[in-house]
C-alpha cells in the first residue's frame, strides 16, 4: 500500500491547505443567547412588534393562544401564535387590517376561539370586529363588522355555551351611549341583538358575581361617575351611580377602566396619565350589596425591605395560586401603576402592576392589598402600556407585558411557573 507524500504530490498538498482555508472561513453558528430570567424562570419574547399594550392572551389545556399587531414592508397584520409543551407555533396571519388594536379573546364551542379587535371600516371609522378561530388559528368564518356607530372602547362577557356579549361604547363623541351585541358559538351575529342599554355612557366593564348574576359598570360621560346596573340578555337593569370618579386636569388621560373581584369584594380601577408624565392607578372597592360606594383612592404599596435577599424580616404570603415565593404587603407610599387585573373569582384578586421600576404581581383581599411577588427580571421596567393577566384551571398565572427596547420597538414578554415543566425552556442555549 503507498502512502501519500506531501512532498511529491504538491497539488495533493494546495488542495489541503485550501480546505483548511475554507474551514476556517465557514461562518460559525452562535449559541442561542441565554433566555431573560425572572422570578418564575424564563422568560418567552413571543414577538418584537411596536405595540405598547401587552399581546393578548387565552390559556386552556392545549396551551396558550396569543396576539397582537405586527407590521413589516407589506404593512400592517394582525398576528397570532400558540405556545405549549412542544414548542412555539410559527405566527399565523389574519389579513386584511387596516389599522387593528384592543385585541381580545373569548372561548367558543368545539375548541374554537372568538377574537374580537378594534379596526377601521371602508370609510375609516372605528368598528368592532370579530372573526371565529379554528384550534389551529385558521379562520372558520369570515370577519364580522358587529357595531354600526363610530366604536371607542368594549368590554366581553363570554357565555355558558360559547357564545359571547360585546358590550362597546360609541356614536357621537360628545354624546357616547353603551350598545351590547351577541354573537353566538358558531361566530354569528345578528342585527336584531345591537341593544342600545345607556346613555351619557362610555368605559364600560363588566362582571359575573359569586351569585350567577351579572353586574355591569361603566363611567358618565358628563362628570366621569361610576354608574351600575344588572344585565340581564343585553338589558341593563336598574341603572344607578356608583361612586365619583377620578378627577383628571387638563392634559390628563385615562388610560383604562376595569372591573374585578375576589370572593367577598368588587374592585374597580382607573390607569391614569398625568400630564408631566408620572403614571397612577387609582382604586375603588367595596362589598357586592352596597348602592353606594367611598371615593377611589390613588394605589400604593408598603413593599418589604430586602424581599430579593429573603431576609428574615420578611413575612411569606400565601397567596394561594401558582405563583411562587409572595410576601407580605399592604398599603403604603410607593407608586402602584399600570394595573390589569386577573379574571375569574377567587378568595384572593391577583393583578399585574408596575411597582418602582419593576413588574410584579400584587395580591388584593376584602378590598386591601395583602401581598407583592415582584418578577426580578434584573433589569428597569418602565411599561407604557397595560401588562395582561391570566389564570388557568390548575392557578398557574400567566403574565405577559409589552417591554420597550431602544430599537425602537417592544419585546413582548410571557412569564409563568408552569414553563418550569416545558422541555424545550429548560435549555435554550444548547449546553
Amino acid at each position: 500500500m503507498s502512502r501519500l507524500n506531501f512532498s511529491t504530490q504538491p497539488s495533493v498538498l494546495s488542495t489541503f491547505f485550501l480546505l483548511l482555508l475554507l474551514a476556517a472561513c465557514q461562518p460559525v453558528t452562535p449559541t442561542p443567547a441565554p433566555l431573560p430570567q425572572s422570578a418564575w424562570g424564563s422568560v418567552i419574547t413571543v414577538a418584537q412588534a411596536e405595540q405598547t399594550d401587552a399581546p393578548a392572551l387565552y390559556v386552556d389545556e392545549k396551551g396558550i393562544t396569543t396576539a397582537w399587531v405586527g407590521a413589516d414592508e407589506q404593512g400592517v397584520f394582525q398576528a397570532l401564535r400558540t405556545l405549549n409543551t412542544e414548542g412555539m407555533s410559527d405566527v399565523v396571519r389574519l389579513p386584511l387590517p387596516v389599522r387593528p388594536y384592543a385585541q381580545q379573546f373569548a372561548p367558543a364551542s368545539n375548541h374554537r376561539l372568538h377574537l374580537f379587535w378594534l379596526d377601521s371600516n371602508v370609510n375609516g371609522e372605528t368598528r368592532l370586529f370579530t372573526a371565529l378561530l379554528k384550534p389551529n388559528l385558521d379562520r372558520d368564518r369570515e370577519l364580522t363588522i358587529l357595531t354600526q356607530q363610530v366604536t371607542r372602547r368594549y368590554t366581553l362577557l363570554p357565555t355558558v355555551d360559547g357564545g359571547v356579549w360585546a358590550i362597546a361604547s360609541g356614536g357621537l363623541s360628545s354624546e357616547p351611549n353603551l350598545y351590547a351585541h351577541f354573537v353566538d358559538d358558531d361566530g354569528r351575529w345578528r342585527l336584531s341583538d345591537n341593544y342600545l342599554i345607556a346613555e351619557n355612557a362610555d368605559w364600560p366593564a363588566v362582571l359575573q358575581r359569586p351569585d350567577g348574576l351579572f353586574n355591569l359598570y361603566w363611567l358618565r360621560s358628563t362628570d366621569g361617575a361610576v354608574m351600575q346596573s344588572g344585565f340581564i340578555e343585553g338589558q341593563a337593569i336598574d341603572p344607578h351611580p356608583l361612586t365619583d370618579g377620578v378627577i383628571l386636569n387638563p392634559g390628563d388621560r385615562l388610560d383604562s377602566f376595569s372591573a374585578a373581584q375576589d370572593s367577598s369584594q368588587t374592585y374597580l380601577f382607573w390607569n391614569v396619565s398625568r400630564a408631566d408624565g408620572r403614571h397612577e392607578t387609582w382604586l375603588a372597592a367595596d362589598t357586592f350589596d352596597q348602592s353606594a360606594w367611598p371615593p377611589p383612592t390613588r394605589l400604593r404599596i408598603s413593599v418589604p425591605n430586602n424581599v430579593s435577599t429573603n431576609a428574615p424580616a420578611v413575612h411569606f404570603f400565601e397567596s394561594g395560586f401558582n405563583s411562587g415565593v409572595a410576601y407580605t404587603a399592604s398599603e403604603g407610599r410607593d407608586n402602584v401603576s399600570w394595573v390589569k387585573p386577573a379574571s375569574g373569582l377567587f378568595s384572593t384578586l391577583p393583578v399585574a402592576a408596575q411597582v418602582d421600576n419593576q413588574i410584579a404581581i400584587v395580591f388584593l383581599r376584602g378590598g386591601h392589598i395583602v401581598g407583592y411577588r415582584p418578577m426580578d427580571t434584573g433589569t428597569k421596567i418602565n411599561l407604557i402600556g397595560t401588562p395582561n393577566l391570566v389564570v388557568d384551571r390548575d392557578l398557574y398565572l400567566y403574565l405577559a407585558w409589552s417591554q420597550p427596547d431602544l430599537a425602537g420597538y417592544a419585546n413582548l414578554q410571557l412569564a409563568s411557573l408552569k414553563f418550569g415543566s416545558w422541555a424545550w425552556l429548560k435549555n435554550p442555549t444548547g449546553d
